[in-house]
């Protein structure tokens, strides 16, 4: 049994004549609008990269850092205190995702005109320290007694990567659009998320 297109839909589907005659009323054709866009106030993407970069790889080496500890590590620790079995990766990751929505939160209350804890020039210094989340990771799934081992040390670990990521990364991509002019904007947030 064969099926075929219902032509009934496709003046749903295709028509640009109909919308066309819309788009010219509203403010010329599509092709004067997009010559338009090509001078010089135009935002450029090579000029928004360049201003952009260093926060832009702030946020990639965060991510990097972040992927490497989580999930692959974390869900393969191991309960050596409180025996939680087969629970415990699922509790680190409710630790983790609570650290990672308070984290994403924080910007927004923290980052004020009277307030504000890091600016697009210090953010760098929480990104660093955020790179220490890797060995001490691997230390904790090597661990078989100690502080290291503790169940406890683990949820407070989940809990200040999901923190850290969530802050460093929100901060940047806030940040990133007063770095560029403010034609350019748009095009930084764009690039950003």
């Amino acid at each position: 049994r064969t099926t075929t297109f219902p032509s009934a839909l496709l003046p749903i589907i295709y028509s640009p004549p109909l919308f066309q005659g819309k788009r010219e009323a509203k403010g010329g054709s599509e092709k004067a609008n997009l010559l338009a866009a090509t001078d010089d106030s135009a935002p450029s993407l090579g000029v928004v990269l360049k201003k952009t970069s260093a926060l832009a790889t702030i946020v990639a080496v965060t991510f990097l850092v972040c992927l490497g500890c989580f999930p692959g590590l974390t869900t393969s620790l191991q309960s050596h205190t409180l025996n939680l079995g087969d629970w415990f990766p699922v509790i680190l990751v409710f630790f983790y995702n609570t650290g990672d929505l308070i984290g994403k939160s924080l910007p927004g209350w923290t980052q004020t005109e009277s307030l504000s804890l890091f600016t697009s020039r210090t953010i760098v210094f929480p990104a660093i320290a955020h790179l220490c989340f890797v060995p001490v990771f691997f230390m904790v799934a090597q661990a078989t007694e100690g502080v290291l081992a503790a169940d406890q040390f683990a949820f407070v670990l989940a809990f200040a990567l999901g923190v850290m990521t969530g802050y460093i990364v929100c901060a940047c991509m806030m940040f990133a659009p007063s770095c560029v002019e403010e034609h350019e904007q748009v095009m930084c947030g764009q690039m950003m998320r």
